[in-house]
């Protein structure tokens, strides 16, 4: 059955890129917008999900991964709430490095993605942040703030001591405009077409409501999904996919956690190249990885990624990602070598301060277990116990599956406004670029 008011724009999505999206598009034009999310609308915002309770309605535990080749299946976890990953992350709130843009700039049509053209869209979108330089006597921070130079304080989006989500202020003034309807509850199950024009969708009640133009914003896990189920069958859906490769070492804390902030401080390191970006790779302090079992911990991320995966179709109609990651030999010994690094230097870190007496002295001893190892045992090592940071992206990549406005290839009124649109990951978290290309995608909606 069809909806009885057609809009100008539907918006498939309510998290950080959908939320983006509309709060510009109704600033910038009198279109009439619907936004559809298949999750709830978020009561309250703590500031540290890191724990049990981000399972409490909040997160779709539906999706499995894989982080290596042939590696074990895992539970992949992604917001499915209004704001989305803003409003359950861990609140680092980093721009991706300058050169990231301007290496799209090398992709063809890409020219108008250079970190020249992108940086006052990252100025418009000015979320608040703090920069916490936390540094009492049991603060994780201190591991990294003595122990390495050149440690950072993590830009945070906090402002007022408040979770800072897609879902806030800027959302509100949309509300306010009357142009904006928000439908929570309402998961889309395909677009509908006539011709080569995207028209309407269905959702999984199977109601209907018509738009001269469709975003979808679901994520770089669900939008090629989407769009495949709709009969989309553009060259290169669903692969290119990335994410950041990740270990982490937890213990169990000694003494109160300092606040209600996850992460702490950052070191950015920079690989054996010539490569200008020091962010090759990330040491972060957590302060809180679980608060119900009191974990705190260090996290060893790799940034400047090169391996590439896909989603892959199971037998019972779901989806698996597959992300590949350390399949190219540069991320492969760029891993060894910062993990090596990192655990050399906590092995030689008095821990005891920071972390429960046994679980210091179990920490030490396998951080000096890992150090000694070979290249080879440290690779089939990393095999096992590496994970990514759950920043999917590329499965929609611009020059590929889409122009350089976001608009699917061939397919009039039908757009990708997510993190499935960047042809390369960033060398940082991605929710501060995913508000930015989801605001830079919207002004070209409105200037269709």
């Amino acid at each position: 059955m069809m909806g009885a008011d057609k809009v100008d724009v539907i918006v498939v999505g309510g998290g950080t890129a959908g939320c983006s999206f509309v709060s510009h598009l109704c600033a910038v034009s009198d279109l009439s917008v619907s936004l559809y999310e298949a999750g709830s609308s978020f009561s309250s915002h703590p500031n540290n999900l890191f724990t049990s309770m981000a399972r409490s309605g909040v997160m779709d535990t539906s999706q499995t991964a894989t982080a290596v080749a042939n590696g074990d299946s895992y539970e992949y976890l992604q917001a499915q709430v209004l704001g989305g990953g803003s409003a359950v992350n861990g609140l680092i709130a980093l721009r991706g490095a300058i050169d990231d843009f301007n290496e799209w700039c090398e992709y063809d049509g890409l020219a108008d993605w250079s970190w020249e053209r992108v940086e006052p869209w990252f100025r418009m979108i000015g979320a608040p942040t703090t920069l916490l330089d936390e540094c009492a006597p049991q603060s994780l921070a201190r591991i990294l703030h003595d122990s390495w130079p050149g440690s950072l304080a993590v830009p945070l989006a906090v402002a007022h001591n408040a979770r800072q989500s897609a879902d806030g202020k800027r959302l509100d003034v949309a509300r306010e405009s009357g142009r904006l309807s928000i439908h929570t509850s309402a998961p889309v199950a395909r677009v509908l077409f006539t011709g080569s024009r995207a028209t309407a969708v269905e959702l999984a009640d199977g109601s209907r409501h018509e738009a001269r133009n469709i975003v979808i914003c679901a994520g770089a896990l669900r939008t090629p999904v989407l769009l495949g189920r709709s009969g989309v069958d553009a060259e290169g859906l669903g692969e290119n996919l990335q994410d950041h490769p990740n270990v982490m070492f937890a213990a169990r804390r000694r003494g109160p956690f300092n606040g209600d902030l996850p992460v702490t401080r950052y070191v950015p390191l920079k690989g054996d190249s010539d490569a200008d970006a020091p962010d090759v790779a990330h040491i972060l302090s957590y302060e809180q990885i679980d608060t119900d079992a009191h974990l705190g911990g260090i996290g060893v991320s790799l940034m400047d990624v090169h391996s590439r995966g896909s989603l892959v179709e199971l037998p019972d109609g779901g989806w698996k990602a597959e992300f590949r990651c350390l399949s190219d030999k540069r991320d492969l010994q760029t891993m060894v070598r910062v993990v090596r690094d990192a655990s050399t230097v906590l092995a030689s870190t008095n821990l005891s301060g920071t972390f429960d007496d046994n679980d210091a002295l179990r920490l030490a001893t396998d951080m000096q277990r890992i150090a000694a190892m070979t290249d080879q045992d440290l690779t089939e090592w990393l095999q096992r116990h590496v994970r990514t940071l759950s920043h999917a992206t590329g499965t929609c990549a611009m020059g590929t599956v889409c122009d350089a406005r976001g608009q699917v290839a061939d397919i009039d009124g039908l757009w990708v406004a997510d993190a499935s649109l960047m042809p390369r990951i960033v060398r940082a978290n991605t929710n501060e670029t995913v508000a930015m290309m989801a605001t830079r995608v919207a002004q070209f909606v409105a200037d269709a």
